[in-house]
């Protein structure tokens, strides 16, 4: 049993979450930050079921002691080198490396592709209720859409398991004010 864990940074998670369910950045940051929330897709691809998702922390920490072999793969440096990031992943499955068949599932996978894919054809697994999932894919943007409290409030809350991750520098940025 094996697993690929993607994370992305829990500041850049606010507003994109807050834009998915259509909600505030404050309700974002409260929901991502209470031990037990509840998310429940109305309408959406798991037929309006409850699923416990507790803290972002948890979340991630769940992932990380999971007892199997797992790989954490951020965000951030998927989007910053596709192909080595890629390559991780293949090495980690015990796969052979296919540097021609890497780049083409790069270029049809990469996030201008994948909008151009939902404008033309629409995207299977959006809840009806969201007009646009693949929005913007951009790391860092945090730092124009999210109130500077709120950062500190993620940065409280989440800050340790953050710096277990690799987002320390901007848990330091967002301290420092």
């Amino acid at each position: 049993n094996s697993v690929i864990h993607i994370v992305r940074c829990r500041l850049d998670l606010a507003a994109s979450q807050a834009a998915f369910y259509r909600i505030s950045l404050e309700e974002s940051v409260v929901r991502l930050n209470t031990d037990t929330w509840l998310c429940r897709l109305k309408d959406g691809i798991d037929g309006g079921l409850p699923q416990h998702v507790g803290t972002w922390s948890h979340h991630v920490g769940s992932w990380l002691e999971w007892p199997h072999r797992a790989l954490l793969v951020r965000y951030e440096d998927l989007l910053a080198d596709t192909v080595k990031e890629l390559k991780r992943i293949v090495d980690f499955l015990g796969m052979e490396w296919n540097e021609a068949l890497a780049l083409e599932v790069v270029e049809q996978t990469s996030f201008r592709s994948l909008q151009k894919q939902e404008q033309t054809k629409g995207y299977g697994e959006s809840p009806l209720w969201c007009s646009q999932f693949f929005r913007q894919g951009k790391a860092g943007n945090w730092r124009s859409t999210l109130p500077p409290q709120l950062a500190r409030d993620i940065c409280q809350k989440h800050g340790e398991m953050m710096r277990r991750i690799g987002y320390g520098a901007e848990v330091d940025e967002v301290m420092a004010g």
